[in-house]
């Protein structure tokens, strides 16, 4: 679904033997529960030839290489320091945890929400110097609504009363 709004999913992965489980939250569904199964299929004499093409650009070349290669998984520990993972919480923090993140993105600019996201998506594809004009674009597209000075008003009043 490439739908400009944020898209929230939430996915608990147990992670196995370590009994940790780790929370991903992902802004695309068709990210979601990958961590269990990038490279599985080497051990079965299949390479990973579709989804697993995502992880160079989620956690690096070398550590993409080491997945794909033994087909080995990696612990939620693991999956955090390479960045394949965002935050890791216990299960009794997750409901909090989920509810802090999406609220702080729902007091956003609504507008400036799909801007960005429009950018991360494009940021995928694109060339640095190519990102950066795409960047500067958005920069005057927020301007063509009253959301930026909305919003910056608000903050500056709320700076004055504390």
């Amino acid at each position: 679904m490439n739908s400009p709004e944020a898209q929230f999913v939430n996915v608990r992965i147990e992670m196995r033997p370590s009994g940790h489980v780790a929370h991903v939250m992902v802004n695309n569904p068709k990210h979601r529960n990958r961590l269990g199964k990038a490279g599985k299929e080497v051990k079965f004499g299949i390479p990973s030839g579709m989804e697993a093409c995502l992880l160079p650009g989620l956690i690096g070349w070398g550590k993409a290489r080491e997945l794909v290669f033994t087909g080995e998984l990696m612990d939620a520990q693991e999956a955090h320091r390479c960045g394949f993972v965002d935050r890791l919480v216990t299960p009794g923090e997750i409901d909090e945890a989920v509810e802090k993140w999406v609220s702080s993105i729902c007091a956003a600019g609504a507008r400036a929400i799909r801007l960005q996201k429009a950018l991360v998506q494009d940021w995928e594809r694109m060339s640095i110097k190519d990102a950066v004009q795409r960047g500067i674009a958005a920069m005057g597209e927020s301007r063509s609504t009253d959301e930026p000075v909305r919003l910056m008003q608000a903050f500056i009043d709320r700076k004055r009363s504390s």
